[in-house]
């Protein structure tokens, strides 16, 4: 005689196993979870300026530029202006530090 108790719970947990089997990747409160959270702004902007970047390399390129020279010109500029922005951000942080 078959035991009902095990037929039940065998379809409820679905693949055969007997104890609860949790989400297979959790999200969010990990310790790597809360670093890119602090850091997903930081590499959102990164993006889009590294995509602006190729934007306008390719289109000097199609318009008949040598392309190590523009890609040294236009890495240089992003990276000058990726800095500037970097410490702009930094002191406006640091002067909302001071003020608190």
């Amino acid at each position: 005689m078959e035991n009902h108790w095990n037929s039940y719970y065998c379809q409820q947990a679905g693949n055969g196993y007997a104890v609860y089997i949790g989400l297979k990747y959790q999200r969010g409160n990990g310790f790597f979870g809360k670093i890119f959270k602090k850091l997903r702004p930081a590499l959102k902007y990164l993006g889009k300026e590294g995509l602006q970047t190729l934007s306008n390399i390719g289109r000097e390129i199609i318009d008949g530029d040598n392309l190590e020279e523009t890609a040294k010109k236009h890495i240089s500029r992003t990276g000058k202006r990726i800095a500037s922005t970097m410490l702009d951000k930094a002191d406006e942080y640091l002067s909302q530090q001071k003020g608190s």
